[in-house]
């Protein structure tokens, strides 16, 4: 990736330095119409395999976390075959609901700067690059500016993010990825006990019914609303398109990120108020959606009666 980024390097050196140029719109380059153009790159905008082919940073594995570097808590689980994390509680305010008994107070971010004294560390065999979260110093730390002067230098698309995070989150509640290693990996979590699998009479094992994946009448409920769902001219793609009755597979095309976007943020959290449980709502608004929301959130509830469909 270095070797495609030289090229935007060495033009970005140049206009840290300066350019002469002038205003095309007077249509006179006059002499005293001249100045000196600066320019900086002050972020940049990627999703996360990205973020990994540009800063040189893991994205992925024991220390696939840009912020935390070497002091990620990361375990294998056997059952799901990859790599979870622990500890990100630690980053929410000290007075934080979701922090649940963590009193371990915020730790520092991991800087570009911090990232390059760890590079000095590995240069000098003082640490393994595998464990220090640094794959190669990136080739935007030669701009003069990089490593110091900026507080941020790269950036996640929230928008691209969210989409993934609304798909997941439909696989989960529709039960397309409720299977069998899931539930050992809750049994290895010490989580949801009422969802961890059991020895059938015939020595064959079988997994509960989990709180958090809708039943097949809420299934055709929520598609039956989402199809009936009328919306102001230019808010969202169509979802009527997006979403029908075929497999889930398919959900989602045609959407674009904005569509996700009004999906996770306006439609999902109002249908859910008669789908599933409190436990299923509170997991899908409760921690995304503040104080306001929920403030906005009751409001409308209370101003609907009857019954939702």
């Amino acid at each position: 990736m270095d070797v495609y980024l030289a090229p935007l390097v060495e033009e970005l050196k140049l206009l840290w330095d300066g350019v002469r140029a002038y205003d095309t719109s007077t249509r006179c380059p006059r002499e005293d119409r001249w100045f000196q153009l600066h320019a900086i790159c002050m972020w940049t905008i990627h999703d996360s395999p990205g973020l990994g082919f540009i800063s040189g940073l893991a994205v992925s594995g024991t220390r696939g976390c840009p912020t935390c570097g070497p002091h990620l808590e990361a375990q294998y689980s056997t059952p799901l075959r990859s790599t979870y994390y622990l500890g990100h509680e630690k980053y929410l305010p000290l007075d934080h609901p979701l922090r649940d008994n963590c009193t371990d107070p915020i730790p520092p971010y991991m800087s570009m700067m911090d990232y390059c004294v760890l590079e000095s560390r590995i240069q000098a065999g003082e640490m393994p690059r595998v464990a220090s979260g640094l794959n190669r110093l990136s080739i935007l730390l030669e701009l003069p500016y990089w490593d110091v002067r900026l507080l941020i230098q790269h950036l996640g698309d929230a928008m691209h993010e969210e989409g993934n995070v609304v798909k997941t989150l439909l696989q989960h509640i529709w039960g397309k990825v409720d299977i069998l290693n899931h539930r050992r990996a809750c049994v290895e979590f010490g989580m949801h006990p009422h969802a961890w699998p059991y020895t059938r009479s015939n020595g064959m094992e079988a997994i509960p019914p989990a709180e958090w994946v809708l039943s097949a009448h809420h299934k055709r409920l929520f598609i039956q609303w989402i199809q009936q769902l009328k919306c102001p001219t230019g808010y969202a793609s169509n979802f009527r398109i997006a979403f029908t009755h075929e497999d889930i597979g398919t959900w989602g095309k045609g959407l674009k990120t904005h569509g996700f976007h009004k999906l996770i943020q306006d439609i999902i959290p109002i249908v859910m108020v008669d789908l599933g449980n409190d436990n299923l709502r509170k997991a899908i608004w409760a921690p995304r959606f503040g104080r306001k929301f929920r403030r906005k959130f009751l409001l409308i509830l209370s101003c609907l009666s009857g019954d939702w469909w």
